[in-house]
């Protein structure tokens, strides 16, 4: 199977209207900052010297993977996470750039013209690239994994949906979730290095803990669990770190082990990534919050989706307002279906009354840019560490 017949079978997909995933992808901007990044990302593909775009696509049109999608017809006419994933995987207009292995094979790009790597340049490519599509494989396994929702839920939500379709799709969901993992690990034995399977085998724990912890977008809000929801700055680094900025983190370090480097440039890549994340996620999460006013709909103030209440200005709020007690103001329970909305606009309005809460988001935003920034600064110059401080700027912009 090609790329073209995989989109001729998901081409349904793309008139889907569900839920934003948390992590699919670096965006979220307006459409000038969009146009940035595009060129941004355009410019580092041309120092790394070939496109990024679909680096794990091996894995994706695999005989395997083809009949998963075959199957995914079924689904079509239903409102399962699982084809938001799929969709955005394939169609992502906004961004089809892998981000994240990019980011690896810059920085190890970086690493490489040290004057005192061990490895000649083409030696090091070879295995910089494996690690940039195995860290890919590790985040398009998870993404999918999350397409894994409660049937009970979906149900309530729209009575169209088939109790058998729905179970489809979760099966679907862990199945070729575990199919991309095990690859993933495949690519990591190809490596022949310990360390590095050591790294990136606790981003997958990392993730898996980080699961459990941040609500997906297809989650109702449970009023007797929002206690495991950060309700301060440390929880959600924390949780954030755990779900997104250990994979990076652990990635960057591993391009340093390939290097046969470690010190300073070990240092680096661990603050790099874990900061990076960081200040993406608090811009994400200011603008998702602040946006609520202009995207309503027939129901703008409720929806079924919990990810708000674990945004970094409510966060921040609960903190002040008395932890996960202060969250069940925002959630509303439907006495006809029984099911826990969450009243976001009561939320969105709250959150902007509070400018204190919004300009320490802004803050903390602006350190952990500023650090990952600072982290680069041990990188030999050239044009590969101008590229990851460019990316970094436009990740995190307004």
């Amino acid at each position: 199977m090609n790329i073209v017949q995989c989109r001729s079978i998901l081409g349904g997909l793309n008139n889907l209207h569900l839920p934003l995933k948390r992590c699919l992808s670096f965006n979220g901007w307006s459409k000038d900052t969009n146009s940035t990044m595009t060129k941004v990302e355009t410019d580092a593909e041309r120092i790394v010297g070939f496109p990024t775009s679909f680096l794990s696509l091996r894995a994706l049109l695999s005989d395997e993977l083809s009949a998963v999608a075959l199957h995914l017809r079924k689904l079509v006419r239903t409102k399962h996470p699982l084809l938001k994933t799929a969709r955005g995987i394939l169609f992502d207009s906004k961004h089809n750039v892998q981000t994240r292995g990019l980011i690896v094979l810059l920085f190890a790009k970086s690493i490489a013209q040290h004057k005192s790597a061990s490895l000649n340049l083409n030696e090091i490519y070879n295995s910089q690239r494996t690690l940039a599509e195995l860290t890919e494989l590790i985040h398009t396994a998870f993404l999918v994994h999350r397409g894994l929702t409660g049937v009970d839920t979906l149900m309530k939500q729209d009575s169209n949906n088939s109790r058998s379709e729905m179970e489809l799709g979760n099966k679907m969901a862990v199945l070729s979730g575990d199919f991309l993992l095990a690859n993933a690990c495949v690519a990591l034995s190809e490596l022949r290095n310990s360390k590095v399977v050591n790294m990136m085998s606790s981003s997958i724990a990392d993730m898996s803990h980080g699961f459990f912890i941040l609500p997906e977008s297809g989650d109702s809000p449970d009023p007797t669990s929002l206690s495991i929801l950060p309700t301060s700055r440390k929880d959600w680094e924390d949780a954030i770190f755990l779900s997104q900025g250990s994979l990076i983190s652990n990635a960057c370090l591993s391009a340093v082990e390939l290097a046969n480097q470690n010190g300073e440039f070990a240092e680096c890549a661990s603050s790099f990534g874990k900061n990076l994340i960081l200040a993406q996620q608090a811009r994400a999460d200011m603008q998702r919050i602040t946006c609520i006013n202009n995207n309503t709909n027939n129901n703008g103030n409720f929806n079924h989706y919990s990810t708000e209440l674990s945004a970094l200005p409510v966060v921040l709020l609960a903190n002040k307002h008395g932890g996960s007690d202060w969250l069940k103001n925002f959630v509303y329970v439907d006495d006809v279906t029984n099911m826990s909305l969450v009243m976001k606009q009561k939320l969105s309005s709250e959150v902007s009354k509070q400018n204190s809460v919004l300009e320490e988001c802004e803050e903390i935003c602006r350190h952990h840019r500023d650090s990952a920034l600072s982290a680069l600064n041990v990188l030999p110059p050239g044009e590969a560490r101008e590229s990851l401080k460019l990316l970094t700027k436009t990740f995190t912009a307004s």
